[in-house]
């Protein structure tokens, strides 16, 4: 028992160690190192950044990858100028390390929580360096100790739970007319194969600079996008391992990069680089002697399938997955000729959409099977560095892709199908998937169709778009599969949560872009055919709606508030839409007022499940739900004839809240067009009058959309209340912002509305 505990307080020893190390603080030694450069007290803020709160008068910004080793040194120097005290609030907070790409870095974080949650958090951060002064306007300076600490995330990375930090700085004193300047450094025990940089920030910046250095055997490739100029190149002297230094000097940078709507990629500069794996290029006589930057077939060369090696597979009838497999599928396929692919599909799809649960394994060796040789930790983790590896990358060049491949295990990486627990039978006899087998089981199922078919890879159109002329690595990527038949695509996408999409159905965050198809049947490498892009399916405007008919009951002698509601849902609304109300799940990277449950009047509630009334399921898949709620609460008493009507949160359309149109910079993307209607019919108990609105009906039109809201009587006892949003535009430019905010702002007053109704005398 004592060897047992002995060896407990080595391993707690051990993790405090570690945890240690990864927390290390040894950057406080630097907080009063002297500074190489001297102060400098002038400055001069340009006329166009004269309302900001804080501009970036100088930064300079320098990647350094290192050696044989891989490793990075970023530095990173700046001066600020504070101009309001908004701005010393904004600038006292620094946090490490800094990101460049800040769509993409919150991408996995949910919306509600981006404020308080910072990106990107690294493993394995060692700060070296950290300075701050402030420059006074009297001339004084003053050195700056900050309060520091540390937030700690737990993040998943090869299917395993690990600590990710990032370092907070919080600096004292800052006041308007004071200039703040820091210095930083901090090193990584790994390069960034690829990346993409962009220059804007949270602060408008009046000059820039950013270096990249890497030595000169790497074969680094550059995208600059959006007007981005190219860089001065500067070559080191020390020969042969000798560096390069690309330089970008820009000036006068709007500070837009988190402006709510908004897509970077489509319309700010910036860059986006990668590493070569010098595998690609042209070849003479068994070697490239001319490198070449990627094409998508050449990306796509390892993610290509062939029909011949699909068709093997789904004759090992000794296998217990493809006995399970084939049970499966020939049970959801019985009475269905083949023929008649398409139906087939539709009903594969349909089950595992509809019926089918979804589980997460955390650690795919958790119940290894017994026949498999025991592997230590460290063995685990080495094991699942490369299948992560080589998922992702599919042995293509190793440094390109962004595409979540790190969940799928798939038969012939390692061996290892027959021997893990990938438990495919078991999934398919118990009707779930897992994060680590839904990709197989989906192929699987597909190949036996015997028809066509793709692995479809394509980006959140609100991080970035693929472009079908250059080859780069995806942002926001994400995987679909297509079934080709007749001319035509069908689109799945793999579930992975309770709830699944339709056949053809997809959110608009992957609507209408470019995709690229990677055909999964094909007969040889050379066909052209193995690579290809197509543009997702789109939903039409007039297809995105939502409809809320409700009949209210009004008692104004027991002050009982009854709804029986009519919920219409279509296209874009109904795909957001259906899970909320049938799974109370929401897809946390959207606006949280598209789930506000239309029954949530106020806390006293009482509502009752709603009722599925249909569910369509092809396009726009239409669905109608029925809800019945009452409240209490709603009606206030002022005298024996006057009432109030509550009517908070009755309408609640989906808008930007906190939209500021002022100064805005770049165009604002609304989700989709579409169009949010809500109808009220009250009839009360008795008869009555309403007190007369001067400001109705309010009707707003513009290039925007629409918006109608209004409050009528129609008989002594019934009263009709409409709202109606409506948006029109898939794009508004900047200038044009004010639009956007002139309806959000009615909306935000409506939301406020209260009913005067005035009972009338009963002779």
């Amino acid at each position: 028992m004592k060897s047992l505990f002995a060896i407990f307080v080595l391993l707690l020893g051990l993790l405090c160690l570690c945890e240690a190390r990864s927390q290390n603080v040894k950057y406080r030694k630097t907080y009063l190192q002297p500074w190489e450069q001297r102060p400098n007290f002038n400055h001069s803020v340009d006329s166009a950044f004269a309302n900001a709160d804080a501009v970036v008068l100088n930064e300079e910004t320098e990647w350094q990858i290192n050696d044989r080793q891989n490793t990075t040194i970023v530095t990173k120097r700046s001066r600020i100028k504070i101009l309001t005290q908004q701005g010393a609030a904004q600038c006292s907070w620094v946090a490490l390390p800094q990101g460049t790409d800040i769509a993409s870095e919150y991408s996995d974080v949910p919306l509600m929580q981006r404020n308080y949650v910072h990106r990107p958090k690294y493993f394995d951060l060692d700060i070296t360096l950290f300075h701050a002064r402030i420059l006074k306007p009297n001339q004084q300076l003053k050195t700056v100790i900050p309060e520091d600490s540390v937030q700690t995330e737990t993040l998943q990375y090869n299917n395993r739970t690990r600590f990710a930090y990032s370092y907070h700085f919080y600096l004292d004193g800052l006041q308007p007319g004071d200039i703040l300047e820091t210095e930083y450094s901090y090193f990584l025990p790994f390069m960034f194969d690829y990346r993409r940089i962009f220059f804007n920030g949270n602060l408008p910046i009046q000059n820039y600079t950013l270096k990249i250095t890497a030595p000169a055997r790497e074969y680094m490739v550059y995208h600059l996008a959006n007007g981005t100029p190219p860089p001065d190149t500067l070559k080191s002297k020390q020969a042969p391992d000798y560096n390069l230094t690309y330089t970008w000097n820009l000036q006068h940078l709007a500070g837009c990069i988190t402006e709510p709507g908004a897509r970077p990629y489509a319309d700010l500069p910036h860059l986006v680089y990668y590493a070569h794996n010098k595998a690609y290029g042209i070849w003479q006589n068994d070697q490239i002697t001319q490198f070449k930057p990627y094409t998508w077939s050449y990306f796509a060369y390892d993610l290509v399938n062939f029909r011949s090696l699909n068709l093997q597979k789904t004759r090992r009838r000794l296998s217990a997955k493809a006995i399970a497999l084939n049970i499966f599928f020939k049970t959801q396929t019985a009475g269905i000729g083949e023929d008649k692919p398409i139906l087939r599909l539709l009903q594969i799809h349909k089950t595992l959409a509809h019926d089918f649960d979804y589980q997460t394994d955390g650690d795919p060796f958790a119940n290894t099977d017994e026949r498999m040789a025991k592997i230590t930790s460290g063995q685990r983790e080495l094991i699942l560095r490369e299948m992560s590896k080589n998922q992702q990358f599919q042995g293509v060049f190793n440094r390109i892709s962004d595409i979540p491949f790190t969940d799928v295990i798939t038969e012939g990486y390692f061996g290892l199908t027959d021997a893990k627990p990938e438990r495919i039978p078991q999934c398919l006899a118990r009707g779930y998937l897992l994060n680590i087998n839904r990709y197989e089981i989906y192929e699987e199922l597909l190949t036996r169709l015997r028809e066509d078919y793709f692995r479809v890879l394509v980006s959140d159109i609100r991080i970035g778009q693929l472009n079908p002329d250059t080859c780069l690595p995806i942002f926001g990527g994400d995987m679909l599969y297509s079934v080709g038949t007749a001319g035509n695509l069908f689109y799945l996408y793999p579930k992975n949560r309770r709830f699944g999409y339709e056949l053809n159905e997809l959110p608009f965050y992957l609507e209408n872009t470019h995709a690229l198809h990677i055909w999964q049947m094909a007969d040889n490498h050379a066909n052209p055919a193995t690579a290809r892009f197509f543009e997702t399916p789109v939903s039409l405007a007039a297809q995105n709606y939502r409809i809320t008919n409700s009949k209210v009951t009004v008692n104004l002698n027991s002050q009982q508030v009854s709804f029986d509601t009519k919920l219409s849902l279509s296209g874009q609304f109904s795909t957001i839409l259906r899970e909320f109300y049938q799974y109370h799940s929401q897809d946390s990277t959207l606006n949280e007022r598209y789930y506000r449950h239309v029954a949530a009047i106020s806390v006293n509630t009482a509502t009752e499940e709603p009722i599925i009334l249909q569910h369509n399921l092809q396009y726009p898949f239409n669905a109608e739900l029925r809800l019945k709620y009452s409240d209490n609460s709603l009606i206030t008493q002022v005298n024996d004839s006057v009432f109030i009507v509550n009517l908070h949160n009755w309408v609640q359309h989906v808008i930007t809240d906190n939209f500021n149109a002022s100064g805005r910079q770049l165009p604002f993307y609304p989700d989709f067009e579409g169009t949010d209607t809500y109808h009220y019919y009250l009839e009360f108990n008795e008869p009555i009058k309403i007190s007369k609105f001067k400001d109705l009906p309010l009707e707003i039109g513009n290039e925007f959309g629409s918006y109608t809201f209004s409050i009528e009587q129609q008989s002594p006892t019934v009263v009709l209340i409409h709202s109606v949003f409506k948006i029109g535009t898939p794009r508004l430019l900047p200038q044009q912002a004010g639009m956007a905010a002139q309806i959000f702002n009615s909306i935000k007053q409506v939301e406020a509305a209260t009913l005067k109704v005035i009972r009338l005398q009963q002779e």
